[in-house]
């Protein structure tokens, strides 16, 4: 089946849809090229880079699996060089026709690093990355004269909602006017966090008149002075959204593993993982991005490796949290599974944290 599909810069839900389809690929023992672009530096010197990433790799493949990725590759480099992009960055995925052609590219207004991977199936940890760091979340930015609302995510920004303060009477109009404005465009986007900025006096006027539960979702209130830029509000914003996903993400699980309350429900490892997703699902799977080899060119086509593991997460529809690094999860090459209590007490086979510990004791 040949399949051929370029795609614009896609918001946060479109790129977990080309996940999930990435995901659902069959591995297979022809080879997948994931090609991950910067536009930044030029054509010429793009070029370059593949043409020498062509070389190292295919030095490392013999026979038939040297013959169908140069095949997979040369179809980048001839899109490469017959296509326009308006974009910063392009992923590429491709396999050749003697594998099952399949052929899709992605612009993103994000700025990638360079990296090619050849694995069984794509690549799609970088992406992951890409969704974990530049996940949406909404910016209300509160003025003299207006309240702007803004989804904010993977390099773009689409407002979501925007009301006039200058016309309303009295100070606390104008406050009621701009809670009831992001208390609609909350509730409009259930799934955001957001980031509230403006002067200190309004924006906690703000917060204060939300509902309990709709403050929950408010990471962050950044006051503005007289004279700040848009865009600066934005970039803190932004750095400060990442950071709070990342905290929320393994503050738990750091601190579990820290008391040992988790250990008897922790497998780890790429094999332990893979044992544990088949013999029963997971509750939550636990990546620790720093452990993981990212820039591996040659992903063994016959070994399983980390990418099967989340792979097969998305398949089940597990959660994948990604964490810090810590010392169990760096032992573990940066892939743990955290499995259900009521799993662990009615299946035998599965080797825990705590007896690996064990035996290492």
């Amino acid at each position: 089946m040949r399949t051929k599909d370029i795609q614009h810069s896609p918001g946060q839900h479109e790129l977990d849809k080309h996940i999930r389809l990435l995901a659902h690929m069959e591995s297979t023992h022809s080879p997948m090229v994931s090609c991950y672009l910067s536009l930044s530096a030029g054509l010429d010197s793009t070029r370059d880079y593949l043409l020498s990433k062509k070389q190292q790799i295919a030095a490392r493949l013999t026979g038939f699996e040297q013959q169908e990725f140069e095949q997979a590759f040369d179809s980048i480099l001839n899109n490469l060089e017959t296509s326009q992009y308006a974009c910063n960055s392009l992923v590429f995925f491709s396999r050749s026709f003697k594998g099952g052609h399949f052929f899709r590219v992605l612009q993103l207004d994000i700025v990638l690093q360079h990296s090619v991977t050849v694995s069984a199936a794509p690549n799609i940890l970088p992406l992951m990355l890409l969704r974990h760091e530049h996940g949406q979340y909404l910016q209300a930015s509160v003025s003299e004269g207006a309240i702007e609302i803004c989804e904010m995510g993977l390099g773009t920004s689409t407002t979501r909602g925007m009301a006039n303060l200058i016309s309303t009477s009295s100070e606390e109009s104008r406050l009621a006017t701009a809670t009831h404005m992001l208390e609609r465009t909350m509730r409009s986007r259930p799934q955001l966090d957001v980031i509230l900025d403006g002067e200190q006096s309004v924006i906690h006027g703000i917060y204060s008149n939300l509902p309990r539960l709709l403050r929950r979702r408010i990471i962050q209130l950044i006051p503005r002075k007289h004279g700040d830029t848009d865009l600066k509000i934005l970039n803190v914003g932004k750095l400060t959204h990442k950071r709070h996903r990342e905290y929320l993400s393994g503050k738990r699980f750091n601190e579990a593993i820290k008391s040992g309350r988790v250990l008897e429900q922790l497998t780890t490892g790429v094999s332990g993982s893979l044992r544990a997703l088949n013999l029963s699902p997971a509750g939550t799977l636990y990546v620790a991005a720093d452990d993981l080899d990212l820039n591996a060119m040659c992903i063994d086509l016959q070994k399983d490796s980390a990418l099967d593991v989340i792979r097969l997460a998305i398949q089940q529809a597990v959660p994948i949290h990604f964490v810090s690094s810590n010392r169990i999860m760096h032992q573990a090459g940066g892939i743990a599974c955290l499995i259900p209590e009521e799993t662990v007490m009615h299946r035998s086979g599965f080797e825990t944290a705590a007896s690996s510990l064990n035996m290492v004791a």
